[in-house]
């Protein structure tokens, strides 16, 4: 453990348990000690760790809003059944380029790709055809 905030922030760490710590970075779920912290001040500053007496709190601030199902809307979260902002989003990238995954519409916008296939599911006009990587998306026209 470090003696200071100081040490703290500018990464020197002792595990409590070496061994056990080694056994975690051997086995690839855990890191280097020594990293994390600057890394994560770097990105959210040191205003998101605060030193209480026995324990240590980390607040990370959400990068998006989360998307709540409204309790007088429809399904997709909108008033009056159109199309939200996201899901224009989504259809408009289909449109430019069918080939694209889920994975690279995660990238883009920074949601995860079980989002994008909620998403594209909640939509039904669009279908993926073809297997893999070979395939592409259609866009069902709507009547």
């Amino acid at each position: 453990m470090p003696n200071s905030e100081e040490e703290f922030f500018s990464g020197v760490s002792k595990p409590v348990n070496e061994e056990l710590a080694k056994l975690f970075i051997r086995l690839d779920l855990m890191e280097q000690t020594g990293y994390g912290i600057p890394l994560v001040t770097e990105k959210y500053g040191r205003g998101v760790f605060e030193f209480l007496d026995f324990f240590l709190r980390v607040t990370i601030p959400f990068a998006f809003e989360i998307e709540a199902e409204s309790q007088n809307g429809t399904q997709d979260g909108t008033q009056d059944g159109t199309q939200n902002d996201f899901d224009l989003w989504l259809e408009n990238q289909i449109k430019n380029n069918p080939k694209i995954t889920t994975e690279e519409l995660a990238q883009l916008c920074g949601k995860g790709v079980r989002t994008i296939k909620r998403h594209i599911s909640k939509l039904g006009h669009i279908r993926y055809v073809g297997s893999g990587y070979s395939g592409h998306w259609e866009i069902i026209e709507r009547s």
